[in-house]
């Protein structure tokens, strides 16, 4: 389970000399891999898919770390992110294009007349 967790995959691909520990709860601990260290300082979750350093205040999920290192947008990061995923759904399409979509209400003219009664009035200040 641990190597196959996005965030291993996403961490190993922008740090490749990280190495993941063995998961020992909901967060282990670990080196960091943006800064050299000797001791942990650093926490991994890989049912979160999200990473924290307390030592160089490195932190984000899978995602923010995707977007951060690639200059993308969250939708781009969450494609890159199916790609890295092995057995994921297939990748996301591109934004579909927007139906023009006419709203009729009816014939302008007649609604207007009908309207001029009482959308016409002037606020009590303005009353001579």
């Amino acid at each position: 389970m641990v190597r196959d967790a996005l965030i291993v995959k996403v961490l190993q691909r922008y740090y490749p000399h990280w190495v993941p520990p063995e998961e020992r709860g909901e967060w282990t601990a670990c080196l960091c891999p943006v800064h050299n260290e000797h001791r942990p300082s650093a926490s991994v979750s890989y049912r979160r898919n999200a990473f924290k350093c307390h030592g160089c205040g490195a932190r984000g999920d899978a995602i923010s770390i995707i977007r951060k290192q690639e200059g993308m947008s969250y939708t781009e990061a969450v494609r890159y992110a199916a790609e890295l995923s092995q057995g994921s759904d297939p990748p996301l399409r591109g934004s579909t294009p927007r139906k023009r979509s006419r709203r009729v209400f009816g014939d302008t003219r007649t609604a207007s007349r009908e309207r001029e009664g009482s959308c016409r009035r002037l606020p009590p200040w303005r009353r001579d």
